[in-house]
C-alpha cells in the first residue's frame, strides 16, 4: 500500500474511533469502522496481526481446549486488559484504546466466527433429589452448554430438534441487540416459525455488546422445563479484578411437573425448589421430603485475598431473588449488558431475566455478633422477595442455594449467618446507579401509556389460557386483546403490510427515524396492582426515566430523569406504581415486549413494537431476501409437521392452537 493510502486509512480509522459515525454492514451481520477497503478493516495488514489472548474468566471449550479471544484482523492492535486495568480491552500505539469508554452501540471490534451446535430433546432430569420426567433440554444437560464469545465476534448456533421431541421450538438470545437482524431474535410467531421436530435452523448474530446473559426457548413455557443456558460475551469492566469465576451463576425456581401442564390444569406442583446452576435440595424448600439421591449443592471455590468477577443471572419461571453471600460485599459493575459506575452493597435484587456482573473480594467481613467461620465456608443465598410474584418456599433453609469455599478440599456445610439488614420484601426499582457510558435522552412530548390488566372472568378470549391484556387509557381508550401469535403466519414475513394488523398480534407501530425517542409508560392498574412485573424489551437497551412504587402515574407531575438515567433491557414495573422507559427507534423490525414471569407471558401479557416498518420492508424485500427465503423454508417444515393434529398439545385440530399466547 502506498504511503498516502496508508495515511488516509489510518486517518479515517482515527476519526471513526473518536466520533463513532454511522457504520457499514456486510449483509447486516458484520460491522466495521469506516475505512477505504473492508478487506483491510483497521490498518495495513503489513502491520502485526492483532492479538489472541485468554479473556479473564474464559473457560475451556467442549473439546477441552482453552477459550481465547481472537482479533488477528485488527492489524496493529494489542491486548490491554490486566488485573489493574480491566477498563481497557484493546489498544493501538497511535489510535488509542477500545474499552469501557467506547460507545458499544456505534463501534464494535472485529473478532472471529464462533460456531456452536445445540440439540433439543426431551428426557428426565434430577436437579434436587426429586426426578422430573418431563424435562426439555439442550444437549441433554441442565443448564445447557455455556456459549461464550468475545466482544465483536460473529456467533453461529445450529439448533436441531430431535424428531421425537413433542413440540416445535425457537431459541431467544436474551438481551442481544440484533441490530438489523430481527429474524435471529428467536420468537415464534414474530421473528420465525417454530423449528419443527426433525428440522434444523442456523442462528447468526454479532456480539455488539459484552457482559452476561442467557439463552432460552421462547416457545410457550418450555424454558421453565429446562431449555435454557448461560451466555457470556467477554469484554472490559468498570472495576478491576484478578480473576473471574469459572461459571456464571444461574438462579431459578424449579418445579417437578411440566410448566404448561401446571398452568393449563390450574394446578401447582407439590415441591418447588430453588436451584443454583441446575443443582438444589428439595428438602430445603420442602421439609419432610426425602431426596432420592445424594444432594450436592453448587460450590464456588476461590482463593483468599483476591478479587473475583462473578456473573449472576435470574433464569426463573416465577420468582425475583435477593442474591447475597455471607460476610462478603458485592461491587456491582454491570446491569444486564450495560456497564455501570461501580457501587458496593451486601445484596442485589435480581428480577427474572436480569443479570449483574459483580466483583467479590475474598477478604470476609466480621463483627461482634457474626464471626467469620474458621473453616472459611460461606452460604451463597437467594431469598424469595415477597413483594414480587411467585410462591414462597416453605423450608426455613430454602435460601441456602450454594457454597463459597476458600479450601477446595473442604466438604463441611457452612455455619455462616446471613447479613442482618437484608430487605427480603421490597421489589426495589432501578435507582441509585448510573451507566458508565452516558446517554442523554432526547425529548418526546408524547408519552404513550399502557396499563397491565388481569382480564375479568367475564371477558371472552381467543384461547383458553388468556388472562392478561394491555390497555391504552389515554388519549383514546383502547383495549388490546391478549397477545396470541400465529406460528404459521409470522410478523417477519408481513413487513410489507401497510394496512391494519390482526388484533391478537397486539402491534404498536413506531415510525420514527433513528434519532427519535419513544417514551413508554407502563402502569399497574387497579386490577393488577399488588406485585412487580419484570418487563423485557427485545432489540434494545432502554433508559429508565421514571419509576415509582405505590403511586399513581400523573403525566402533569411526573419528573423525568433524562441525564444518564439507569438503562438495561429488563425493568421491574413496581407494585401499585409505574415505570417510564425511553428508547431510540433505531432498530427496524418487530420487537416483543413482555412480562418475563413465564406464566404471565404465556397468558398474553405482551405486545409487539413494530419499528420503522417501511425501512424494515426495504431491508428484507420480498423476492430479494435470503433471510425471508430461509424463513419460508422453516415455515414450510413447520406447516407440514403441525398439519398432523396429533402433534398438538391436546391432539385435536381446535381453533386455539397455540393454547396459550405462544411466546
Amino acid at each position: 500500500m502506498k504511503l498516502v493510502e496508508r495515511f488516509w486509512a489510518a486517518l479515517t480509522c482515527v476519526l471513526n474511533f473518536l466520533t463513532f459515525p454511522p457504520v457499514g454492514y456486510d449483509a447486516g451481520i458484520r460491522q466495521y469502522p469506516l475505512v477505504k477497503d473492508l478487506k483491510e478493516p483497521y490498518l495495513d495488514p503489513l502491520e502485526a496481526p492483532g492479538p489472541i489472548f485468554k479473556p479473564p474468566g474464559g473457560a475451556v471449550k467442549g473439546d477441552g481446549s482453552e477459550f481465547v479471544c481472537n482479533y488477528t484482523l485488527m492489524y496493529g492492535w494489542e491486548e490491554c486488559s490486566t488485573p489493574d486495568n480491566r477498563g481497557c480491552w484493546l489498544k493501538h500505539p497511535t489510535l488509542g484504546e477500545i474499552g469501557i469508554n467506547t460507545d458499544y452501540e456505534s463501534f464494535v471490534p472485529t473478532g472471529i466466527v464462533r460456531q456452536y451446535s445445540l440439540t433439543i430433546g426431551a428426557g428426565a432430569y434430577n436437579a434436587d433429589g426429586q426426578n422430573f420426567t418431563a424435562a426439555k433440554l439442550f444437549n441433554n444437560s441442565y443448564p445447557g452448554p455455556w456459549i461464550q464469545a468475545c466482544w465483536g465476534d460473529q456467533v453461529k448456533v445450529t439448533v436441531t430438534v430431535d424428531p421425537t421431541f413433542p413440540n416445535g421450538t425457537a431459541v431467544h438470545w436474551h438481551g442481544i441487540r440484533q441490530y438489523q437482524t430481527m429474524h435471529m431474535d428467536g420468537v415464534p410467531g414474530i421473528s420465525q416459525c417454530p423449528i419443527a421436530p426433525g428440522s434444523t435452523f442456523l442462528y447468526n448474530w454479532t456480539a455488539t455488546q459484552y457482559g452476561s446473559s442467557w439463552y432460552h426457548s421462547h416457545y410457550s413455557l418450555q424454558y421453565a422445563d429446562g431449555m435454557l443456558g448461560p451466555l457470556t460475551l467477554h469484554g472490559p469492566s468498570t472495576a478491576n479484578y484478578d480473576e473471574a469465576g469459572k461459571l456464571p451463576l444461574l438462579i431459578t425456581d424449579w418445579d417437578h411437573a411440566s410448566a404448561f401442564n401446571v398452568i393449563y390444569n390450574h394446578s401447582l406442583s407439590d415441591h418447588p425448589s430453588i436451584l443454583l446452576n441446575g443443582q438444589g435440595d428439595v428438602s430445603r424448600c420442602n421439609p419432610g421430603v426425602k431426596p432420592d439421591r445424594r444432594i450436592t449443592l453448587t460450590t464456588v471455590t476461590l482463593d483468599q485475598g483476591k478479587r473475583y468477577l462473578l456473573r449472576v443471572i435470574n433464569t426463573a419461571y416465577d420468582s425475583t431473588f435477593l442474591f447475597t453471600i455471607d460476610h462478603h460485599l458485592l461491587t456491582v459493575v454491570s446491569a444486564d449488558f450495560v456497564p455501570i459506575v461501580p457501587y458496593t452493597t451486601n445484596s442485589i435484587l435480581v428480577g427474572i431475566g436480569q443479570r449483574y456482573n459483580i466483583i467479590v473480594e475474598t477478604n470476609p467481613l466480621t463483627n461482634e455478633t457474626n464471626l467469620i467461620p474458621p473453616d472459611h465456608n460461606f452460604w451463597i443465598r437467594a431469598f424469595f422477595v415477597s413483594d414480587c410474584f411467585g410462591r414462597a418456599p416453605r423450608g426455613r433453609k430454602y435460601n441456602e442455594v450454594g457454597i463459597l469455599r476458600y479450601n477446595a478440599k473442604s466438604t463441611a456445610a457452612p455455619t455462616s449467618h446471613e447479613w442482618a439488614d437484608l430487605d427480603k420484601k421490597t421489589c426495589e426499582g432501578e435507582t441509585g446507579w448510573k451507566p458508565w457510558y452516558p446517554w442523554i435522552v432526547g425529548a418526546n412530548e408524547k408519552l404513550q401509556q399502557h396499563d397491565v390488566q388481569f382480564l375479568p372472568s367475564s371477558v371472552t378470549t381467543d384461547y383458553p389460557l388468556a388472562a392478561f391484556a394491555i390497555t391504552t387509557p389515554t388519549p383514546t381508550p383502547v383495549t388490546f386483546a391478549p397477545l396470541h401469535v400465529d406460528y404459521g403466519n409470522i410478523t417477519f414475513r408481513n413487513l410489507d403490510n401497510a394496512g391494519t394488523w390482526p388484533d391478537p398480534w397486539v402491534i404498536v407501530a413506531e415510525e420514527g427515524t433513528a434519532d427519535e425517542w419513544v417514551y413508554l409508560v407502563l402502569t399497574a392498574s387497579a386490577v393488577s396492582p399488588t406485585k412487580a412485573h419484570p418487563i423485557h424489551l427485545h432489540g434494545h437497551d432502554f433508559a429508565v426515566i421514571a419509576q415509582e412504587r405505590n403511586k399513581k402515574y400523573d403525566a402533569e407531575t411526573v419528573i423525568l430523569n433524562l441525564q444518564n438515567p439507569p438503562r438495561r433491557d429488563v425493568v421491574l414495573l413496581p407494585s401499585s406504581g409505574y415505570v417510564v422507559i425511553a428508547f431510540k427507534t433505531d432498530n427496524p423490525g418487530a420487537w416483543l415486549m413482555h412480562c418475563h414471569i413465564a406464566r404471565h407471558a404465556s397468558a398474553g401479557l405482551a405486545l409487539q413494537i413494530l419499528e420503522d416498518r417501511e425501512q424494515a420492508a426495504q431491508i428484507w424485500q420480498k423476492n430479494g431476501s435470503q433471510a425471508l427465503d430461509n424463513a419460508a423454508a422453516l415455515c414450510a417444515d413447520w406447516d407440514t409437521w403441525v398439519e398432523d393434529c396429533t402433534h398438538r398439545w391436546n391432539h385435536t385440530c381446535d381453533e386455539w392452537f397455540p393454547d396459550d399466547s405462544g411466546i
